[in-house]
């Protein structure tokens, strides 16, 4: 097709016309197609994309002499319905029987609303949904969902609810990355056409990328100094964190509150960056809290490791170091 400019006033330009803007084509139902094959695409992005399910830490009446020790933890995000063509009919019926012209002053038709599959249909995905959430909640509640093997044992007796937990966190992660690509280079193919059209409508939304921060406007040398990449390490008071105490879902601390190691043991305490240079020049190695070798000793004639402390126990002089 020529995209040389056409001259409509008549002439020789005229007769070019069509050849220059292609041949005779249905144009409404070219535009209807069209539009069929952007509700069907986006009916794909609204159910791919869809905000999943979610849920809050359970509570239950028990015997508290006999807890069966539930696991109480929120279940993981995942969908339980969501669009579908079947609602969108629903929906446009349900208008129409909001909008139909009602009979008036003997004028106009009576409308007979009758109940037909569509909403029986309705009713019975609602109730199937429903059995199924609470099949999953069942389930939920009786297992450690972070037991070694406990999935393969999920997988047995619940066949697709951790295929659908897990599919909700790829969606969740491929709706971040397609979104910031596109809004770095730009639009370049049909699909992410398709994908941006319906996020920049609201027909979609999603989760975004954590740490995009903007780029501070004032260069700043210290931004390179060795400091400002330095090893995260413990500070001089912190202890070790327990495993998940870092955790966003599942068991984890509650707000304001954090799971670490009530005593340090070896190794566990000054481990900051200055008291490991510092000891760096130490003499005096062996007194009890002049850092994180202190109180661990190596030799021919005895081996141990003794805890920031020292023995008073009887024949051994407070010099020497306790062995355990």
């Amino acid at each position: 097709m020529s995209l040389a400019p056409v001259n409509f006033n008549g002439g020789k330009s005229l007769s070019n016309a069509v050849s220059v803007s292609g041949p005779m084509v249905d144009s409404a139902n070219m535009a209807l197609r069209s539009g069929a094959q952007l509700n069907n695409s986006l009916m794909s992005l609204r159910q791919r994309y869809a905000p999943p399910t979610t849920f809050e830490r359970a509570e239950y009446t028990a015997d508290r002499d006999n807890d069966p020790n539930y696991n109480v933890s929120e279940q993981f995000p995942k969908k339980y319905g969501g669009p579908s063509t079947e609602a969108d009919r629903m929906d446009i019926k349900n208008h129409l029987r909001q909008h139909v012209p009602a009979p008036k002053d003997g004028k106009g038709t009576m409308f007979m609303d009758s109940i037909g599959d569509d909403e029986i249909n309705y009713v019975q995905m609602v109730r199937a949904q429903a059995r199924a959430a609470d099949k999953d909640k069942f389930l939920h509640s009786m297992v450690d969902r972070r037991a070694p093997g406990v999935n393969d044992y999920i997988r047995t007796v619940n066949p697709g609810m951790l295929e659908r937990e897990v599919s909700e966190v790829h969606s969740g992660f491929d709706y971040a990355i397609k979104n910031m690509l596109i809004d770095m280079y730009g639009i370049q193919s049909p699909e992410a056409f398709e994908f941006k059209y319906a996020v920049d409508q609201g027909e979609i939304s999603g989760p975004q990328l954590a740490n995009i921060l903007p780029a501070n406007s004032n260069y700043s040398a210290g931004y390179f100094a060795p400091a400002s990449w330095k090893t995260p390490v413990r500070s001089a008071e912190n202890t070790m964190k327990m495993p998940f105490s870092s955790a966003k879902i599942g068991n984890r601390p509650n707000p304001g509150t954090e799971w670490k190691l009530k005593k340090p043991g070896p190794f566990g305490q000054q481990n900051d960056l200055t008291n490991i240079v510092k000891n760096l020049y130490a003499l005096d190695v062996g007194n009890a809290g002049a850092g994180p070798t202190a109180g661990i000793h190596r030799g021919s004639d005895w081996a141990g490791t003794s805890q920031y402390g020292y023995s008073n126990m009887p024949g051994r002089s407070n010099n020497a170091p306790a062995l355990i």
